[in-house]
């Protein structure tokens, strides 16, 4: 599949994402008391969040549940073709990819992306495969026990639009 056939829609569905994401304010974030269930099939000690996907493109956080101040935190973000069809697109910055976390009152307490938006980076994938991109996260001085929610991010070229998972949450003990 050619890079326009497989940007546009990845275009316009990014563009319907961002629309949605703007416009729902009152979007409910997921329940981070000890009590509540993990969600989409996730077990107790990790959360797993996918986005409100693109067409043939799905985007998932995996987050482990609960962490300590101080250890590193392991964060897993995949992307993969759902399509039937071969998909290639751009990925903008290197890396195209980033974590954000945020406390309760949304405010932004660590990013991990550094690096350099003036790359593209190509992205392939056939139908069924994935990519998979990391990052660590040490919580330290910057924040305290208490529950945060981690978002992933898949940036595609400058114009494009940018892919994000829903909210994961994650609660920091010391």
């Amino acid at each position: 599949m050619s890079i326009a056939k497989a940007l546009f829609p990845l275009v316009l569905g990014a563009a319907a994402f961002m629309a949605a994401c703007t416009s729902s304010d009152s979007e409910s974030l997921p329940d981070s008391s000890p009590d509540s269930q993990n969600t989409n099939g996730a077990n107790d000690t990790e959360n797993t969040n996918g986005a409100n996907n693109e067409p043939g493109v799905e985007l998932r956080l995996e987050v482990p549940a609960t962490a300590r101040i101080g250890e590193t935190v392991p964060l897993r973000l995949r992307l993969k073709n759902v399509s039937t069809d071969r998909l290639e697109f751009l990925g903008g910055g290197i890396p195209s990819h980033d974590f954000v976390v945020v406390d309760q009152y949304d405010s932004v307490v660590w990013f991990w992306r550094t690096g350099s938006d003036d790359a593209l980076v190509e992205v392939q994938l056939d139908p069924g495969e994935e990519e998979v991109y990391t990052g660590d996260w040490i919580p330290g001085d910057e924040v305290e026990p208490g529950d945060y929610r981690v978002r992933g991010l898949f940036y595609l070229e400058p114009g494009s639009g940018t892919l994000e998972t829903e909210p994961a949450s994650i609660t920091l003990v010391q």
